[in-house]
């Protein structure tokens, strides 16, 4: 493997252990536009070797001096965002949801028109609707871990001990030689 492969797919495994072990839908984060000359190429072989495992990423463009990588799983994506209530809270800010590909163009259009992050981004992570909900309006934060926690905080605190471990032994595995396929769990 390649010096900036390896970088590449160390990155993935770091900051997207809970996606690979089916914990959680989709995980993103953030590069400088210019630490990797072969981005795109990058990107392009690990779309094909994640692809049997319904797994894919996709690069944001946000005119800023970094590129966002999202890795998501297709299918939970999907059905997630087709969820009634997040459907309809989507159409609020006028998501396609006939096809992923095409809210994905407009979540970047999104991410694009914010100096942050819109708000709904959490739901394009797997958090909750009611989180999302409670910080657009403010509500009172009951804990915070992986994102602010509004309801439900017995569930999400026990969730963020699933991922804190998750990510430990991801890592760990990593560093002992497993490859990126031989650590997803479908």
């Amino acid at each position: 493997m390649l010096a900036h492969q390896k970088e590449f797919e160390t990155l993935l495994v770091k900051h997207c252990a809970c996606v690979l072990q089916n914990l959680k839908v989709a995980n993103m984060f953030h590069i400088p536009c210019f630490k990797f000359s072969n981005l795109k190429e990058l990107v392009d072989l690990y779309n094909k070797k994640l692809h049997r495992f319904h797994l894919s990423i996709r690069l944001f463009y946000t005119g800023k001096k970094r590129v966002t990588i999202y890795l998501y799983q297709e299918d939970y994506l999907s059905s997630l965002l087709n969820h009634t209530q997040i459907h309809s809270f989507l159409c609020q800010y006028d998501y396609p949801l006939d096809h992923l590909d095409h809210t994905l163009d407009h979540l970047e259009y999104r991410l694009n028109q914010y100096e942050e992050y819109p708000h709904e981004i959490g739901l394009f992570l797997g958090y909750p609707l009611c989180d999302v909900l409670g910080f657009i309006h403010h509500q009172k934060c009951q804990y915070c871990g992986y994102w602010k926690v509004y309801k439900n905080v017995q569930d999400s605190y026990h969730l963020f001990c699933q991922f804190d471990q998750c990510i430990k032994q991801i890592n760990d595995e990593y560093s002992q030689g497993k490859t990126i396929e031989q650590l997803i769990i479908c």
